[in-house]
This record gives C-alpha cells, sequence and structure tokens, in this order.
C-alpha cells in the first residue's frame, strides 16, 4: 500500500468472498467499497463497479406486469433493481416482470426516505408524480452507472510498468489501493455477469479489511 505494489492474481483473501459488509482501507479504516457492489470479474482481484458513496440515495418508481406503480429507495440503484427483477424481493415478486421507468437522486439517505415515505403516504403527492411518468418507457440498465464516487477514493495516472493505467487511492491516508479499468471485455462481461458499462475497479485484498458489521446499504 506504500510501495504501489500490486498482490499476485487468486491469491487475496477477498477474491472470492460474497459476505455482505463494508469494505475499509486496511491501513486507515476508511470507508472504500460496498459488498453491494461486488462482482466476480474473473480477473484474479476483488472487483467493485463503484466506491462507497458517504452520501446520496435513490427514489425509484418500478412500473410491474399489472400496470400498478412501485416506489422504493436505495443508495445503489442498479442492485436494487436487479433484485426486485429476480424475484428476490417479496413485495414485487407477484408481479415480475418490473422495469424501471423513473428515478429520483438525493443528496443523502434521510431525504430519500421521506421523499418515499411522501409519495406512499399522501395520495395527492404519488398521484402528481402519477401522471407525470405512468407513459415513461422503460430505463435500461446495460450501461447504467451511478455518479462518481469520488468522496473517499482519489484517482491518479500512473504509467509503471510501461504501460498508463488509472491508480486508486485512498482519499485519507494515500494508500495504493488498485486500479481503475473501463467495461470489461465482452467474453469475460458474460461469464461473470459483471456491470455492462462503467467501470471496473481491481483492489488489492491486503489494502481491504471487511468489516461485516455494516449492511450492505442497499
Amino acid at each position: 500500500m506504500r510501495e504501489k505494489g500490486t498482490e499476485a492474481p487468486f491469491t487475496g483473501e477477498y477474491v472470492h468472498t460474497k459476505d455482505d459488509g463494508m469494505y475499509k482501507c486496511a491501513a486507515c479504516g476508511a470507508e472504500l467499497f460496498s459488498s453491494d457492489t461486488k462482482f466476480d470479474s474473473h480477473t484474479g482481484w476483488p472487483s467493485f463497479t463503484q466506491p462507497v458513496r458517504s452520501s446520496g440515495c435513490y427514489v425509484y418508481v418500478l412500473k410491474m406486469s399489472n400496470g400498478q406503480l412501485y416506489v422504493g429507495s436505495t443508495c445503489n440503484l442498479v442492485n436494487r433493481v436487479k433484485e426486485h427483477q429476480s424475484g428476490r424481493v417479496f413485495t414485487t415478486k407477484k408481479y415480475l416482470p418490473a422495469s424501471l421507468i423513473y428515478y429520483e437522486n438525493y443528496g443523502s439517505e434521510k431525504e430519500a426516505r421521506m421523499r418515499e415515505k411522501t409519495l406512499k403516504h399522501h395520495g395527492s403527492a404519488f398521484a402528481k408524480l402519477k401522471g407525470k411518468i405512468m407513459n415513461n418507457k422503460e430505463i435500461l440498465l446495460a450501461g447504467f452507472t451511478e455518479p462518481a464516487n469520488l468522496e473517499n477514493v482519489r484517482l491518479e495516472e500512473d504509467r509503471s510498468g510501461g504501460m498508463v493505467r488509472t491508480e486508486v487511492v485512498c482519499k485519507n491516508c494515500g494508500s495504493h489501493l488498485g486500479h481503475v479499468f473501463d467495461d470489461l471485455p465482452r467474453h469475460l462481461r458474460v461469464k461473470a455477469g459483471g456491470p455492462m458499462g462503467g467501470k471496473r475497479y481491481c483492489i488489492n485484498s491486503c489494502a481491504l479489511d471487511l468489516d461485516k458489521r455494516h449492511g450492505s446499504g442497499s
């Protein structure tokens, strides 16, 4: 972490870990990545679609197969919608397929929860929104990425080893964490079931400490 090294692929502690929790900086304890955004990239390092957001949350609307609208809130829109679409969420499981047709982005989870509560318990607010979005087309998740979350990490150009890469550094203590790359090659993307667009943060296990006491944030 101090000498900007890279651990050998498939040797790190967290390469195959699927436990829920918060991945923190092993040097200073800063929160870096949520398990919600971890995926198996088959590249040999723990891989994440984005760093953790210390603030910010979405209010979203799904249109279900019976035409009804469902309102929810989450700090990870892509993962939550996929959970709805796979039938893992009890409240929408009966009315699949469910499609995302609208979302709003708020600066904090508290603001989003308040907006969600208003829409669910005040008919006039929901009616106003419904009239606005009822004919919206489905928002495809392919290629959708959350806003760049750079509150706890810093990105720097790395020209070491005869390559040009983007280094990921802990903003709090300056520790080297790994590198971030543009989307996976297509054959790996299909194999991994990873992100269809956006970024792939490949992080050294030795730079991380998984805190299982924290929720995944979805």
